[in-house]
């Protein structure tokens, strides 16, 4: 799988902790994050292999490289079956979207899924940057939040050539919305999970990246209260 804006590892030791051995690719634009995965997972769990991302975000590495069309992420293609995206594209400029979903397609296996999360609602302008009275707190610095009109959103999904395989609103941080994607219908059938909401559904990989949420030695799913953190949790990005 791969972790795009894997951050300190959040999703990462859930991983290690939940489902043990997977073949994990992290990527952040934070230097500090990935030196600290790699110290502190990636020289524990051989499958797990954190990479720098020196690309410009005007929010979180303004001094990167400029992201622009026909760029490609330093991976194999085909190499994915799922490519897990949350709350990146909430803090990230419309056209730098656009260009990662365009070199998802390369890396995702034939049968491989996209996760994302993204702000999205009806009756809003297609896009808007730090909307007044949005998110919980107010807006502060560039992108804290992205929002998309639905429609649009899912236009531009189409044009890159995804299905759409759920689409569930507002159900996680802050409201935003949790995305499946594929580059083709499995029949119909969707290869998500359902987690702790009637409406909910995150592709199965994922489940250890949810706050508190550890399944059991039986199968089921419950919630813990010893979610494993790093020092570097004390830097979460703003939402």
């Amino acid at each position: 799988m791969l972790d795009v804006g894997c951050g300190p590892g959040r999703l990462a030791t859930g991983i290690t902790r939940v489902l043990g051995r997977v073949e994990y690719t992290g990527n952040d634009v934070d230097r500090d994050a990935i030196l600290w995965c790699k110290k502190h997972i990636e020289a524990r769990h051989p499958t797990f292999e954190f990479r720098l991302l020196p690309v410009r975000n005007e929010r979180y590495n303004p001094r990167g490289v400029d992201l622009t069309p026909g760029f490609q992420f330093d991976l194999p293609s085909g190499a994915f079956d799922l490519i897990y995206v949350y709350s990146v594209f909430t803090n990230m400029a419309e056209s730098d979207m656009h260009i990662y979903l365009t070199d998802f397609r390369r890396l995702l296996a034939d049968d491989g899924q996209v996760f994302f999360t993204a702000y999205a609602e009806d009756g809003v302008p297609p896009v808007t940057i730090n909307p007044d009275g949005y998110i919980s707190r107010p807006c502060s610095g560039p992108l804290h939040a992205v929002r998309y009109e639905r429609a649009h959103l899912l236009s531009l999904l189409e044009e890159l050539g995804y299905a759409v395989e759920r689409f569930d609103h507002r159900i996680e941080v802050n409201g935003q919305s949790a995305i499946c994607l594929t580059r083709s219908r499995l029949n119909g059938r969707s290869r998500c999970a359902r987690v702790g909401h009637a409406d909910a559904a995150v592709p199965a990989a994922a489940f250890a990246a949810r706050p508190e949420t550890v399944r059991t030695s039986d199968g089921r799913l419950s919630r813990s209260s010893k979610h494993p953190r790093s020092p570097a949790d004390t830097r979460s990005r703003p939402r």
